[in-house]
């Protein structure tokens, strides 16, 4: 078969399957087990998830350590994780590890799945490149479960 080009010729370029997103960073996002988080204080591992008990503003987080890559300065990427059990009250913030460097304003959100597409700050290298997940009392228990973090390509 041979293909004849001419200048009347035009083409379609179907780009639905194309990647636009990097691999998988965090480790452990489905909470197979406990491994790969550090979890604070108002936290607790629960077969598959991570339950919050709203006693405090306390975080579980992964270092880039942990994580398949650590994240980097003025990079956009793509969070993605569950709420359930929450009442539609879930209270979270998502900082660098040490907490000095905001990815994710606190918010509150309803049970269901959440897609939030950010641009990490110039401070995420200096601050460990890892991430931490806050909650604040002031929205109730929840469940956390599937979180998922990509570089936008």
């Amino acid at each position: 078969m041979s293909l004849e080009i001419s200048a009347e010729t035009s083409f379609a370029l179907d780009l639905t399957n194309v990647a636009q997103y990097g691999p998988e960073l965090i480790t452990n996002g489905e909470f197979a087990d406990d491994s790969s988080w550090v979890i604070g204080a108002d936290w607790a591992f629960n077969t598959d998830h991570m339950e919050y008990d709203a006693g405090g503003t306390t975080a579980i987080t992964q270092s880039s350590i942990e994580m398949t890559s650590a994240m980097e300065n003025s990079i956009s990427y793509r969070l993605e994780f569950d709420i359930s059990n929450g009442g539609g009250a879930a209270d979270i913030a998502f900082y660098t590890v040490n907490g000095s460097a905001i990815y994710v304003s606190r918010t509150t959100y309803a049970n269901g799945h959440h897609v939030i597409d950010f641009t990490s700050p110039a401070g995420t290298t200096a601050a460990g490149g890892g991430i931490g997940v806050y909650g604040h009392a002031g929205g109730g228990a929840f469940h956390l479960d599937n979180v998922s973090l990509k570089k936008q390509l």
